[in-house]
């Protein structure tokens, strides 16, 4: 058994081996479809991403009818049938009792549809079994099969006109059934737990998998077991046929296996989701789609076990997925919801592995004229989709940035008008920039990804429909507090009494202070919206758990391993939940039954939600997060800028205005110290000159953080010597430099800054090293830290100084969308009067700006080498292609010959 996991290349992209690179370079790029908007009446599919929404309960499976149909069955008792053109319901076929938990499309545009109650919980419930055959196009029920004594919780339909249906928990059988009359024609057990799911095989054979984690190959021709599989450490929950006589298999231990028909062998182990596998679709070009609990769906190329994209549209889990016609995907989840996804492009995207190879990409498809389609699977942003490219976060916008460039080199003037629709989207998208913040995403791959073309245009769009102008209005209110501070600080430090624009003293500093109190209240709510923001972002993907987890290999509900910081806030955590548990169970207890008669199911879905949402994901989060600080909050150090900055003039102007007090001295200096560091704050984000020279300052202070941790420990460690030997012997002998003054070294403070002005201005006297130990130490401190560290320091300081500079476009825009993000909530409350007017005009202008700046930047030598490396690639895969093909002739004719003298008489 081989495990394969995803491969990537450093930017994120799955590799392809050099063997496949000629096949990938000769093979036609995909051919694109239009836009396509439908009335209703055409049946072409639509490239468009659809959510179709009409189920009152969570979606259990879909099947794929004649006709442009889809048939989807749910826990709300109902199936569904759907236009797939447009997203209309076409019929709802009411029949169950209860819940409907698997579909079979028959011959006749008949439909087979299997549910009931099942529970393994308690065994005295009622249990309920319902198999119906339906006449779709009029929606009325032709027969009902009985024969299972428990819920049917799987369905597949068989050549012959015959069904096979699996059963549940007290049933663990399979039935077949002929239609023509709704007879059984046999009945397979085998199965030591209830049968989860079923597929029909090649050759006259059926494959079950179920709870007892076992797969079964029967034959239909005499009910015999052909083989048993076994390899999963959890219940088997999906399966598909894939050609070449293989089969895959989903489970609950969050693993797919590819099994060999052939010799009842593992192929491939494919891992990468992070809860159960509830099911799975074959796609064509040997591609398979399979949904889970952890509410994803991951597209994989079989061949070699990579993933291909994404998908995180759902905010439930993934229940059932069915494969259309077009590239497109249907997906069922327990958000109530069916999504319809095209695929297109995905595999020409992940293929690439350079810069030069977007490009090609890129000009095929205008070529083709469809550039929004290349667009679209690049930003995953088709509706409300998320569509993601495999690898880390930072990777996939990293991609984005590559295909942003990629597009921008060959679009031409008469074609922009491709991508101006698409970049309103994105603008007019509130879920951009947080998704970003979501999942994590660097800032190198943000510096990388702002300066291209197109997202330029979508970060100047965003910038101008609000944050523009709220950075200018309290770019000049701040300067009203500075002003109001200084007013302040001279009646109350400087002892200044004559007024520069009232009448009297007492007004002005009144005044002063009224202003001062208005703006600090509005930068104080702006901070807390800040946070507030950031914790929704963050909670909304929980962390740290405090439910179990399922542990398939015991089929059991556990306790996960937490950290110690979970440990320290177990029992608040707890403590909390107890308390908003008996305050809601009142309502739990009394009104359900009272005001929600009849729709109970309906009710207790809607409050799990919320009690998920506003109580359980909160207390299972990050600990400070818990606390009211996110982690992106406070890993930003403007934040805690703005904080300090805000609590000291709180404080200042609060002692100015409280009677019979002053503001000190030390409060006033470091106020004001403070009001201007936040004052460059605003300088970042006014214009990119500016910008240029704060964002260099910030990313040097970040890259002096290890350097500064070794020269204080350095510091100290001197420190340590030089006050042992100085600190207290012949203290009243010597001074540092006049007679009288104190020690250099008579305390641990004052050794330190001796120390700080020795190394960096070289400030030291012979006199207070009176012993050749003394100086020793002096010559190996200056050696260390003047000579040495210094010298380190000067090259960090260049070296940031220049990727600075290198990168100061990236810094730029990357503040641009720092400033977006966290202002959106204020500018959004702006009157759109006072703002420009965002449409596909404004985006067309600006647009062609930004592609006039990026003209003339082709990379001709790299172009050059690439080629060269591609061109080598491939002959190296053709010379290994004939070595390989040769080798199996000569095997084959020495074959030839041994039989040969085998046969031949002695």
């Amino acid at each position: 058994m081989v495990k394969v996991q995803p491969t990537t290349d450093h930017d994120g992209v799955a590799a392809a081996a050099p063997s496949d690179l000629a096949e990938a370079a000769e093979a036609p790029a995909p051919a694109c479809t239009q836009e396509h908007e439908s009335d209703g009446t055409d049946k072409a599919p639509s490239r468009r991403s659809l959510v179709l929404k009409g189920h009152t309960r969570a979606v259990e499976c879909l099947v794929v009818l004649d006709g442009g149909r889809l048939a989807s069955g749910s826990r709300d008792k109902s199936i569904i049938v759907w236009n797939l053109a447009d997203g209309k319901q076409l019929a709802k076929l009411e029949g169950h009792s209860d819940r409907v938990f698997a579909l079979a499309a028959l011959d006749g545009d008949r439909l087979a549809s299997g549910g009931g109650e099942d529970s393994d919980i308690d065994e005295s419930d009622e249990e309920s079994s319902e198999l119906l055959i339906w006449n779709v196009a009029d929606g009325s029920q032709l027969t009902t099969l009985k024969g299972h004594t428990g819920a049917v919780e799987c369905l597949a339909a068989l050549d012959g006109d015959r069904l096979a249906s699996g059963g549940g928990y007290e049933d663990r059988s399979i039935i077949i059934w002929n239609l023509a009359d709704g007879s059984q024609v046999a009945t397979l057990e085998g199965h030591k737990s209830w049968v989860n799911c079923l597929t029909a095989l090649d050759g006259d054979r059926l494959a079950s998998g179920s709870r007892d984690r076992s797969i079964i190959i029967w034959s239909l021709a005499d009910g015999t077991q052909l083989a048993k599989l076994e390899g999963h450490e959890g219940s088997v929950l999906c399966l598909a046929a894939l050609p070449g006589g293989r089969l895959v298999s989903g489970s609950a231990d969050e693993s797919i296996i590819i099994w060999s028909l052939a010799d009842e062998k593992q192929l491939a182990k494919l891992e990468g989701h992070t809860d159960e596998v509830q099911c799975l679709a074959a796609l064509d070009g040997d591609r398979l789609a399979s949904g889970s609990a952890d509410k994803s769906i991951v597209i994989w190329n079989v061949a070699d076990g990579a993933q291909l994209a994404k998908l995180e549209g759902h905010t439930g889990w993934v229940n059932c997925l069915a494969a259309l016609d077009g590239d497109r995907l249907a997906s069922g989840s327990s958000d109530k919801t069916i999504r319809i996804r095209s695929l297109e492009k995905l595999t020409a995207l992940v293929a690439c592995r350079s810069a030069f190879e977007f490009e090609e990409v890129a000009r095929a498809c205008r070529e083709q004229n469809c550039l929004g389609d290349l667009f679209d699977a690049a930003t995953g942003r088709i509706g409300d989709e998320k569509l993601t490219i495999p690898g880390a976060p930072s990777a996939r916008v990293t991609t984005q940035a590559h295909v942003f460039d990629a597009i921008a080199k060959v679009i031409t003037d008469d074609d922009n008008t491709v991508l101006v629709e698409r970049l309103l989207g994105l603008v007019r998208d509130d879920d951009l920039l947080p998704d970003l913040k979501r999942q994590g995403v660097s800032d190198a791959a943000i510096e990388k990804l702002a300066p291209t073309a197109l997202f330029r245009v979508v970060i100047d769009g965003k910038y101008v429909a609000g944050p523009r102008l709220l950075l200018y209005v309290e770019f000049v209110s701040f300067l009203v507090v500075m002003l109001c501070f200084a007013r302040v600080a001279t009646f109350e430090v400087l002892g200044w009494s004559n007024p520069w624009l009232l009448a009297n003293k007492a007004f002005e500093k009144t005044a002063a202070l009224v202003v001062a109190f208005a703006v600090l209240a509005y930068f104080s709510a702006r901070e807390v919206g800040q946070i507030r923001s950031a914790r929704a972002i963050e909670l909304a993907t929980p962390e740290d758990r405090i439910s179990t987890k399922y542990n398939p290999a015991t089929e059991k509900w556990e306790y996960e391993a937490q950290g110690l910081a979970w440990y320290a806030l177990a029992i608040p955590r707890l403590l909390v939940l107890f308390v908003a548990c008996l305050l809601l169970s009142p309502i739990l207890l009394v009104f359900i039954p009272l005001a929600c008669a009849g729709k109970e199911y309906e009710w207790m879905d809607a409050f799990g939600e919320w009690f998920e949402k506003t109580i359980g994901n909160p207390i299972g989060h990050d600990p400070l997060t818990f606390l009211g600080l996110p982690r992106a909050w406070r890993g930003d150090y403007w934040n805690w800028i703005d904080t300090a900055t805000l609590g000291c003039a709180w404080a200042a102007f609060a002692r100015a205005a409280t009677p019979g007090t002053n503001l000190s001295t030390d409060h006033a200096a470091a106020t004001a110290m403070l009001l201007w560091l936040r004052l460059f704050g605003f300088l970042k984000n006014i214009n990119q000159s500016l910008a240029t020279f704060v964002l260099m300052f910030e990313r040097i202070v970040r890259d002096l953080r290890v350097f500064m941790v070794f020269f204080l420990m350095i510091i100290l460690a001197f420190g340590s010597a030089f006050y042992l030997y100085l600190g207290q012997h012949e203290a009243e002998y010597y001074g540092f430099h006049d007679d009288g003054a104190p020690n250099a070294f008579e305390s641990v403070r004052m050794t330190i800054f001796s120390l700080l002005l020795l190394g960096f201005i070289g400030d030291y006297d012979l006199d207070n090293y009176p012993k050749s130990a003394d100086r020793t130490y002096l010559v190996l401190f200056l050696v260390v830290v003047v000579i040495v560290q210094l010298n380190i320091l000067i090259a960090i300081v260049s070296d940031s100084y220049d990727a600075a500079m290198a990168k100061s476009e990236g810094l730029y825009y990357r503040s641009h969308l720092e400033l977006v993000s966290e202002t959106a909530w204020a500018a959004q409350r702006f009157p759109r009067r006072l703002l420009p007017t965002i449409d596909e005009g404004w985006i067309k202008k600006r647009l062609a700006a930004a592609l006039e700046e990026t003209k003339g930047g082709d990379d001709d030598q790299g172009r050059i080498n690439y080629t060269s490396q591609r061109t080598r690639a491939m002959v190296q895969a053709d010379t290994r292609r004939a070595i390989a093909d040769l080798e199996a002739r000569m095997d084959a004719k020495f074959d030839e010959v041994l039989k040969l003298l085998r046969a031949r008489p002695a």
